[in-house]
């Protein structure tokens, strides 16, 4: 054998010098990961659900909507664990925050979901909602939950108060229509509730007839918008420990996508696309959707106005993301708005016409 033909023990070895650092640091994280996704079994407490239907242990018997609608994500109750809103920094402080740290907060184009209660603003950047989909809180002494569901890109926010008892919902596992299910965890039989109107669909709450008093004037918008129009705002600090998880979890893709991930029982026949952006917006207990790309194409210095049941309305189409509008009544009166996908305001919220029509 020539001296070229021997192996040299020292040539596929990679040092920390020559990058080999990678490799490890990929490895820690990758164990990392799976420390966290398996942490319940780790400490004893074996997740509940992600196969069939059955393996949620919800009571269905009680169900109000036809059970073969409500399908497993293929994740377990609480694979995205709900956030508890603790310390909070103001909005002025962001420049400096994002200044002083290598991973940024929030950033003028961010979206965020904007609440007001008793002359309190506070925004939930939604890259935070998507790593929890469920975030809870306390405004003014209002105790509220605020509630994402990235497959029908979907936010509502509500009361969590029921007959003067104070609830804590967690993500179900389970959806209806591509809309994320949410349950109450601190009840000795949990009810299920749609995220998209706040209406107990299985369980006690259920039988009981129960629904979530939306929080009126919900906005969502671009950090930019929100801080021009409240620069008194404040927003969760932010959870250090938390970034790779929030850096993890993105749904651009799906949003972009013009497929449907999960079944949906009805679909607009319409022909437009099935995930353009709205905002529903409910007056004396009827809802209308508004579509927002049309309501760009004749919105002048990104305002439109239209009257609906008596009740002046104005939309702001903020720049820098075309697919997010807020909107008011003239006179301020609260008024319910629940931003979503159309598809998801047909299947779900039978909503069955949009404006504007052009």
């Amino acid at each position: 054998m020539s001296d070229s033909a021997v192996p040299n023990p020292t040539a596929a070895r990679l040092t920390f010098r020559d990058g080999g650092w990678v490799l490890v640091l990929a490895g820690v994280m990758v164990v990392g990961i799976i420390v966290w996704a398996f942490s319940g079994i780790l400490l004893g407490h074996r997740p509940i659900g992600g196969g069939d239907l059955q393996s949620y242990a919800f009571d269905l018997s009680t169900c109000l909507v036809p059970r073969d609608e409500l399908v497993p994500s293929g994740q377990p109750r609480d694979f995205l664990r709900p956030l508890t809103v603790g310390p909070t920094m103001q909005a002025a402080a962001m420049s400096e925050f994002n200044r002083t740290h290598r991973k940024r907060y929030v950033v003028t184009d961010d979206r965020i979901v904007g609440v007001t209660i008793g002359g309190i603003a506070r925004a939930y950047p939604l890259y935070i909602l998507e790593g929890h989909e469920v975030i809870e809180d306390t405004l003014d002494g209002v105790p509220i939950v605020v509630t994402y569901s990235p497959f029908c890109d979907a936010i509502a926010v509500y009361d969590r108060r029921i007959d003067g008892v104070t609830l804590s919902f967690g993500v179900s596992g389970l959806l209806r229509n591509a809309n994320t299910l949410i349950y109450d965890r601190d009840t000795p039989v949990p009810s299920l509730w749609q995220q998209l109107d706040g209406r107990a669909i299985a369980g006690p709450a259920a039988v009981r007839g129960a629904a979530l008093a939306p929080i009126p004037n919900v906005a969502l918008t671009t950090w930019a918008d929100w801080i021009a129009l409240h620069p008194d705002s404040d927003l969760p600090e932010r959870d250090e420990g938390n970034v790779r998880l929030y850096e993890g979890i993105s749904y651009g893709r799906s949003r972009r996508s013009a497929t449907l991930e999960y079944p949906v029982r009805s679909l607009p026949p319409d022909g437009s696309p099935l995930k353009s952006p709205m905002l529903v917006v409910e007056i004396d207990g009827q809802r209308t959707a508004f579509d927002v790309q049309a309501m760009r194409r004749v919105a002048v210095d990104g305002e439109w106005r239209t009257d609906v049941r008596g009740t002046a309305l104005v939309f702001t189409l903020p720049t820098g993301d075309e697919a997010v509008a807020r909107v008011r009544a003239a006179d301020d009166r609260p008024i319910t708005v629940i931003p979503c996908f159309w598809f998801a305001a047909w299947s779900t919220l039978g909503i069955r016409e949009k404006q504007p029509q052009l």
